[in-house]
């Protein structure tokens, strides 16, 4: 995920257009089970989904109101898992 054409540099993130149901969408998603984890770096977000395929991973983003919007716009990738194991929180939680 990274900032799409109506980002207003202006503003902080959560002052964004869209910005809090982008939050709601991604907690929803969540606690149903489809995100596996996500993460910052830089300016990009990334969001490791447990889905069918890429059109149901596009189904989950284009449902999100800050994507039709413009605030943010996203790529779908394969993830190919070659090590496997678990990740930590930066607090030592599971």
């Amino acid at each position: 995920i990274k900032v799409g054409p109506n980002w207003d540099s202006a503003k902080k993130p959560h002052e964004q257009a869209f910005f809090k149901e982008h939050s709601k969408n991604l907690k929803k998603l969540r606690e149903s089970g489809h995100i596996v984890m996500g993460a910052r770096y830089s300016d990009i977000g990334l969001i490791i989904f447990s889905a069918t395929s890429f059109e149901q991973v596009k189904t989950f983003m284009e449902k999100d109101p800050s994507m039709s919007a413009g605030t943010f716009k996203y790529e779908v990738h394969k993830f190919n898992v070659f090590y496997p194991g678990h990740v930590k929180t930066g607090s030592g939680k599971k």
